[in-house]
């Protein structure tokens, strides 16, 4: 459980760099206005959510074996 618990936390780290750089990406180079931007805020602000779920499980996980 605990090895699975760190990849799904790492996963959810990487998500955000990854909503990040679409993001970014798509303000730039396409152009996309203040109202389609919003997909890609909301899914930025979940994925670190996302991340600080797994976060708290690992410390309860880990806490829990000491």
């Amino acid at each position: 459980m605990k090895r699975e618990s760190r990849v799904l936390c790492f996963f959810g780290k990487e998500l955000q760099k990854i909503s990040e750089t679409k993001s970014k990406a798509c303000r730039i180079l396409h152009k996309v206005d203040d109202d389609s931007h919003r997909y890609f805020n909301i899914h930025k602000e979940v994925d670190i959510h996302y991340a600080k779920v797994w976060e708290i499980i690992l410390n309860d996980f880990s806490e829990d074996k000491h």
